[in-house]
């Protein structure tokens, strides 16, 4: 009872208020209303597509504008190229040009025929029209001019290129260009004028619907108590919390989002304190929203974290009013903001990550003015130089830092950009204003207004820490590669079962040449059977496995020289991880001394008394039954003699021998010396015999090798990763030589095109060779970063059938006509990645293609099975090769012809090597001089699986 008359009775009007927004079930009811809004609507949604056409039919002016005008700029190019082809024609004789001239035209008749396409139902139709007819005049004149240098009348030529009648056809002609230039234009200006009127229209249009709108929205809160029930189904349906509190704290309603987030029903909610639910208090805290709202009577807004709901929640207030103005009551809607906020949290925590890496990566901003002279630096680059920030700088005072002949360098760079607008990328040491030595990197580009240089900016960053890496890098990888080389053993490096890489003590252990070991595997080295009569192959892939798994191998090994010569070797496998790949280090010693000698122990066992080694007869139960003279140093050391008993823990394993009818093993040290000793039962006797051998110095040796393992596992895990390192140096070196090589090759190409006929011969051959060896630069730059992403991307492996690979390689190629080319029927297909494989046949046929000499040239593509391997030729009678250059032609950038100096980059044939020992192949070429050539390499097979009926094997894998 005290609860319903502290109630105020406003609040009762207040909720029956709240269950009057109920519009949707009135709007039905009254058809006149209904109307109305239809009728606003519909006229809303007509100014909106009345606006939205305008912007539709000005879109596709502007893209038939554009296209059209792109369309002129080409024409206009091409006829410039063509004019130029014929005058230089007819003032040098070249017909050369005529290739230029008959190569640009189609493209220019092309863009001309686009253009009248584009312009059909469009402004300059008429002057496209005229265009495409004083095109075919200009373009007879040409090519009579060029008919008459053939036949040798080069005047006859030149006065038809330089009569009154061709200047006017060509006047016309970029007259009839420009004015429909201008036409476009005055239709664009048009479109845009009518564009603003229907905008205009629209905007009024919009007006009058937002009153008529509000008009009804006012008419809508007239509405009647026979909503409620409606009201409550939408209030219910909303997903945030809602609620409604009166000026005690009490819920006087709150919606089923609200009670389902307290486990409770929306009328069990009713009548409770707010904060008892929200936060789990007594009282109110200090920043209720609601308390706010009956204290300023107005809407509020807060967030923050509320631990009951585990979640940051927005909470918004609004005030109920009673008829005279006072604040009965509030609506509360919760919000669960957690994403948002975590979001703005990510975002504040990697704002921090970038600010923090570019303070780490010493990377800062600087720009010079030329109108003002005066030089601007970010923080960065005052800490950078050591000066203290916010000192007035011009540009002397920055090239100051930089030494002779650097700081001519960067003058240079920096005075070319200006009259050039070329952009400059240098690496340029320098010193500090403590005098502390140190390497940048500054970049730098102009910035133009009005056609001229008003700017210079760019970056600086400071490479003194990359710059020592890589001089002690250098100093690493002489330092690894000496000690891999001057190793006394035999140190292999293998990725998966093939070998990668050997010292030069491998090579003379094993006979042979570094190219007949790597890419093998080393069952290959080895004998089909070892001494156990286990299979090589079987027992040398479980090492290899168990090693890979970082399980060392210690093992003896019966290893076959390339001649064919047997030796014993005691070999140690570990393995170690680059890159997040695995890699096996093999450490082969060649042991066949030791074991003569231990064949010669065996021999003298044969005769204890004469044995130097020590030879014991041991009982059963452990007495000691005989000893020969050696055997008397372990009886000492044992505190026995003949008759008296063993150590226990020899008792031990002669009971385990006994058991298990096998020899056993195991060591003793006695006096400073180790005793391999071998227990051998003899059952029907009941006794054992004691071998025991010295093995001293053989241990000693073990426990160097093992060190010596170590210490060449890491040499040889350093020399990858300095290899690695180099060769990701320079894989970016090469990206960016390209930039500024690709600036030089189009400037020279441009000088070329537009001002040949200003120079006289000699500039004219040096024009052309500049061009030629940028090109031939640029080239090189490109198979570089090639060879140096071989290994470096990873390719998807797919079904490939050789022959038609091959048939896809000759058709991109287009041989010469004279140049047949053969692919024998005996072409596997392999599972592989297609990139690869096609850049060995790509760089083998191209080659054979260019060094071909007879008028009949022949090319043939066959291939063999070689054991375990597919072997490929490409054989041609081209003009063949001398045997002294054999190993010189699969060199970087080496070329045997000098007609072909600029026309080949020399890297073809290196990356076909490149790509064939990264698959544990290997590539070799039969020639003589005049007979042709025929280039092999191998590819080791590995069978994948039949699928309908093939057969696919390869071990390309990428």
């Amino acid at each position: 009872m005290h609860e319903k008359e502290k109630k105020p009775r406003k609040v009762l009007d207040v909720e029956s208020c709240f269950k009057r927004y109920g519009h949707i079930g009135w709007l039905l009811r009254n058809k006149m209303h209904l109307c109305f809004f239809i009728f606003s609507i519909l006229l809303f949604t007509g100014t909106e597509w009345y606006a939205w056409d305008a912007f539709k039919q000005l879109h596709e002016f502007e893209s038939q504008r554009d296209e059209m005008s792109d369309l002129c700029r080409a024409i206009l190019h091409f006829d410039e190229i063509l004019t130029m082809s014929t005058r230089m024609t007819v003032s040098t004789g070249d017909l050369e040009w005529e290739k230029q001239h008959i190569k640009y035209k189609l493209q220019l008749e092309d863009a001309i025929n686009k253009l009248k396409i584009t312009s059909q139902n469009a402004v300059g139709y008429q002057f496209v029209e005229k265009t495409a007819i004083l095109n075919v005049k200009i373009v007879g004149f040409e090519k009579k001019a060029f008919d008459l240098v053939r036949r040798g009348n080069r005047q006859a030529s030149a006065d038809l290129i330089s009569s009154q009648e061709y200047k006017d056809l060509k006047l016309s002609y970029e007259e009839g260009i420009v004015h429909l230039t201008i036409a476009l234009k005055n239709s664009a200006k048009a479109i845009h004028n009518r564009l603003h009127l229907r905008n205009s229209t629209a905007i009024l249009l919009a007006i009058s619907t937002v009153l008529l709108l509000t008009y009804g929205w006012f008419s809508l809160i007239r509405v009647n108590k026979e909503t409620s029930e409606e009201w409550t189904a939408t209030f219910d349906s909303l997903t945030d919390l809602v609620s409604i509190q009166d000026r005690d704290y009490r819920i006087l309603k709150a919606n089923k989002a609200f009670a389902h987030a307290f486990n409770m029903t929306p009328d069990e909610v009713v009548g409770k304190h707010c904060y008892e639910l929200m936060h789990g208090t007594k009282e109110p805290p200090a920043f209720c929203p609601h308390r706010q709202a009956l204290e300023n009577e107005h809407p509020d807004t807060i967030d923050y974290f509320e631990p009951n709901l585990n979640a940051y929640v927005e909470t918004s207030t609004s005030p109920i009013l009673d008829k005279k103005g006072r604040v009965v009551a509030s609506v509360h809607i919760i919000k669960n903001i957690t994403a948002r906020k975590r979001s703005e949290e990510h975002l504040k925590e990697r704002e921090a990550m970038l600010n923090e890496t570019g303070r780490m990566a010493r990377i800062g901003g600087w720009e010079h003015d030329l109108n003002t002279g005066q030089t601007v630096w970010t923080k960065a680059v005052y800490d950078i130089f050591e000066l203290e920030s916010g000192l007035p700088l011009n540009l002397n005072e920055h090239l100051d830092y930089y030494p002779q002949p650097y700081r001519g360098q960067l003058e240079e760079a920096i005075q070319k950009a200006i009259h050039g607008g070329n952009t400059f990328d240098l690496e340029l040491p320098g010193y500090t204003v403590n005098g502390k030595l140190s390497w940048w990197r500054i970049f730098g580009e102009p910035v133009f207004e009005s056609g001229k240089c008003v700017k210079i900016r760019g970056i600086l960053q400071d490479i003194t820490s990359r710059k020592k890496a890589e001089l002690a890098l250098e100093e690493s990888k002489a330092k690894y590669q000496m000690l891999f080389d001057k190793a006394n053993d035999s140190i292999f490096v293998m990725k998966g079962e093939t070998f990668i890489d050997c010292n030069a003590k491998t090579l003379e252990m094993f006979g042979c040449s570094r190219e007949q070991i790597i890419g093998r595997p080393p069952y290959c080295f080895s004998p089909p059977m070892q001494p156990d009569g286990r299979d090589s192959r079987q027992k040398a892939l479980e090492n290899i496995t168990a090693a890979l798994s970082f399980e060392p191998q210690f093992f003896e090994w019966q290893h076959m020289k390339y001649d064919g010569t047997l030796f014993d070797a005691e070999v140690s496998l570990n393995s170690f991880e680059l890159d997040g790949e695995k890699y096996i280090q093999a450490i082969v010693r060649d042991i066949t001394e030791r074991k003569q000698q231990e064949k010669e122990r065996e021999n003298i066992a044969r005769f204890p008394n004469e044995n130097p080694n020590p030879v014991l007869r041991i009982s059963k139960d452990g007495e000691i039954l005989y000893s020969n003279k050696a055997g008397q140093l372990l009886l000492d050391g044992w505190q026995s003699s003949v008759g008296g008993q063993i150590p226990d823990k020899w008792k031990d394993v002669i009971a385990q021998a006994f058991a298990s009818e096998m020899t056993q093993e195991g060591e003793e040290e006695i006096g400073g010396r180790v005793f391999s000793m071998v227990i051998n039962p003899v059952k029907e006797d009941q006794y054992a015999n004691i071998y025991a051998g010295d093995i001293t110095e053989r241990k000693h040796t073990q426990e160097e090798l093992e060190k010596v393992n170590k210490d060449l596992e890491a040499t040889v895990k350093g020399l990858y990763i300095a290899n690695r390192e180099l060769q990701n140096f320079s894989y970016i070196t090469a990206h960016d030589l390209k930039s500024p090589l690709r600036a030089i090759s189009a400037l020279a190409e441009w000088l070329a095109a537009d001002y040949m006929d200003k120079f006289d011969e000699d500039g004219k051959k040096h024009l052309e060779l500049l061009v030629q060896r940028s090109q031939r630069m640029y080239n090189q730059i490109g198979d570089i970063l090639r060879f140096s992403e071989i290994g470096r991307k990873i390719h998807d492996q797919e079904e490939i059938n050789v022959k038609e690979l091959l048939e896809e390689i000759i058709v991109n190629l287009n041989p010469p006509e004279n140049i047949q080319i053969n692919i024998g029927i005996d072409m596997p297909a392999l599972f592989c990645a297609k990139v690869y494989l096609s850049q060995i046949f790509r760089n083998l046929i191209s080659n054979a293609i260019d060094y071909i000499d007879k008028p009949n040239g022949r090319i043939t593509i066959s291939c063999e099975e070689d054991g375990d391997c597919w072997k490929f030729s490409v054989a041609d009678n081209g003009a063949g090769i001398e045997e002294k250059y054999f190993d010189k032609i699969f060199q970087m950038f080496q070329t045997l012809s000098a007609e072909r100096k600029y026309k080949s980059t020399g890297a073809g044939l290196a990356i076909a090597r490149r790509v064939v020992e990264m698959y544990g192949g290997r590539i070799w070429v039969e020639s003589e001089p005049g007979q042709g050539s025929t280039f092999f390499f191998t590819l080791q097979k590995q069978e994948v699986g039949v699928e309908n009926g093939r057969k696919y094997e390869t071990n390309l894998v990428s």
